[in-house]
Parts: C-alpha cells; structure tokens; sequence
C-alpha cells in the first residue's frame, strides 16, 4: 500500500480462522533493512539472508511497477520466512517487535543489541582458548567441506532458478504469439462474417491464453531467494576461514619475535658496555610486539570458536529449512500451474460452446 508516496508492506500474523488473532503492521523497505543491520550486528557470527534495494517504482511504467512491488514482496515474504525458521533469529525480541509491534521504539533496539554483543564478547573472551596448528588444521576441513557442500546446493539453486526464468520468458514469447493471433482473427473473413453477432471472439480468444502465471513467477523468485540464502551461509562460512589464516600469520610473527627477543636477551652476543640503551629499547619494543601478538591470538581463537560453534549449530537447521522451503515451493508451484490449467480449460470449453451456438 501507498502513504504519502511511500511503499508499505503489511505484514499479518496469527491464526486465520479466527480475525481477532491477526495481528497487522506496516512496514516499509527500510524497516527490514533495519531488521537485518542490527541483527547481523548482534550475532557477527551468524548467517543471515542479504536484501538488495529494489528499483524504484516510481520511475517505471505501471506494469513494470506493478511487477517490481510484487517481487519486492516475495522476496520479503521470503526473507520473514526464513528467519522465523531460523535456529538463531527465530525466537529473537527484535524480530517479533518488529512482526508485533507497530510502533517499536528503534533506539531501544539498537541500544539492546549494542549492549548483548559487549555482554557476548566478554564471555567470550573470558573462555577463549588459543588454537594450535593441529586445532586449527581440523577447523579448517570443517569449514572448507561445509563451504563446498553448501556451494554445491547453491549453484544447483542458481541453475533451477535460471531455467525458471528462461520458461517464463518462453511462456512470455507464447502469450505474445497468442496475441498478434488473436488480433488477426478478425481479418479472417468467414469468421468475422459467422461470429461477429454472436461473440467477441478476440475477446474472448484472448482469455484462453493468458500464460501469466503467476505460480510460475513466484516459483522463480523463490529459488532466487533460496539461491540467495545459500550465498549468505557461504558468505558466513568464508568469514573463520580467514581468520584461520590471520591467526596462523599472527602465530608466525610471535615464534619471530619470542627468537628475537631470545637474541636479545643473551648477553654473550653484545659487547659488555656497548648499545646497551639500544638493546634496552629492542628488547622493549620486541616484548611489546609479543604483548600484542598474544592479544590478537586470543582475539582471533576467541572468535575462530564462536564461528565454529555457531556454523556448526546453524548448519543443519538451514538444510532443514531449504529443504521445507523447496518442497513447500514446488506444491505451491504445483498447485498453482493445476489451478491456472484448469481456469484455461475452462475459458476454452466456454469459447467452444459460444462459437457452436
């Protein structure tokens, strides 16, 4: 719906049968963009779909417009479905603020994610561990065979929603067909002479073809935003793996240094009496690289375990989901492609029975 030139999606939650339960709000665009910042922020770790700004539009004809909020809706629709499923985001306060409430207060949320993040960080780092190259080489297989299984489902939904697109534009070049052949009938002079007191027949030949299918759009946008989905757990997944390697170069700078400071440290290389200010000032400097080498492997594990435990405790709850949503996706898809064959049958049968009177 449209206030004051501002597109809102309304969001209904409840249960159906009963209109007392339904609980209604509205939301524009930037309200979810809102949802997914500050809960990305709050669990750094954690997956979560991506959303690009649509087109504006305002700035396209009304079909085209039309077109854009309705994909601009599936893929909200979407975006709210999967985190309602999600093991981490499917039972949190700002979440459901944001389906329940209509006029949530922002700042409190964005002060409440703040403070649960330091709350996170310090627990964290109060029960961090520092990895080794055993330690590390096992994580490592964990996260490169997790990023090439989900890369796999990624890149089979990529290919399922191209081929999509590719029958819809088919079915798009057969409506146009269907419509220059219809406009033509008329010219068609026994039919026009028969039928032109009995019937529209171009109108009524144009209902008989109508391959708009929407069921065959929404299938589409579907697996777009599954595809999409799976490019955010790879997106998440990549993100240890660097660190991974940040850590085993920050472990290679301390073995350098802590040599280093052995050298220093062993008066029998230096001269009794000589530099002994300059190696006072190596040896400090030195003992602060360490300092700082030490902190940022306990900064690097610290976060290198959170991202390992949270992959691993998210990683099947989004198998599950992809795999409800794709089969939720083709009966709906089915269903729909059944429903639309039958209203074409059904125009046709009329049509049929209208040209034989």
């Amino acid at each position: 719906m449209f206030i004051e030139n501002e597109l809102y999606f309304i969001i209904k939650s409840g249960l159906p049968p009963s209109s007392s339960s339904v609980t209604t709000v509205k939301r524009t665009f930037a309200d979810f963009i809102f949802l997914q910042k500050w809960l990305a922020y709050e669990n750094p770790y954690s997956w979560i779909p991506s959303l690009k700004a649509p087109r504006n539009p305002f700035t396209v004809s009304l079909k085209l417009s039309r077109q854009i909020i309705h994909e601009v809706q599936a893929r909200l629709n979407a975006f709210l479905r999967v985190l309602l499923t999600h093991p981490t985001y499917s039972d949190h306060e700002l979440l459901w603020e944001f389906i329940l409430i209509q006029d949530f207060s922002k700042s409190q949320s964005v002060e409440r994610c703040r403070k649960k993040l330091e709350n996170k960080k310090e627990a964290n780092y109060e029960d961090s561990i520092v990895y080794h190259r055993g330690d590390l080489e096992l994580i490592e297989v964990f996260f490169r065979h997790a990023c090439d299984e989900t890369e796999r489902l990624n890149n089979a939904l990529c290919r399922l929603s191209q081929c999509v697109v590719n029958l819809q534009n088919k079915y798009n070049d057969l409506s146009e067909a269907n419509c220059i052949l219809g406009e033509k009938l008329y010219e068609v002079e026994f039919l026009a002479n028969e039928y032109a007191d009995k019937i529209s027949l171009e109108t009524d030949y144009k209902l008989t073809y109508r391959n708009e299918d929407k069921a065959m759009q929404d299938f589409g946008y579907n697996m777009s935003a599954l595809a999409n989905t799976a490019g955010s757990v790879i997106t998440a997944l990549h993100q240890p793996m660097g660190m991974v390697s940040q850590l085993e170069n920050v472990n290679s700078q301390l073995y350098k240094n802590q040599l280093a400071l052995e050298r220093l440290n062993n008066k029998n290389a230096w001269p009794l009496g000589i530099f002994e200010d300059k190696r006072d000032r190596d040896i400090r400097e030195t003992e602060d690289r360490i300092y700082l080498n030490q902190s940022e492997i306990r900064r690097l594990s610290s976060d290198i375990k959170s991202s390992h435990i949270t992959s691993a405790s998210e990683l099947g709850g989004f198998y599950n989901v992809q795999e409800a949503e794709i089969r939720r996706s083709i009966e709906e898809h089915t269903h729909g492609i059944i429903r639309s064959e039958r209203e074409k049958l059904s125009r046709l049968k009329r049509l049929s029975e209208k040209a034989h009177c």
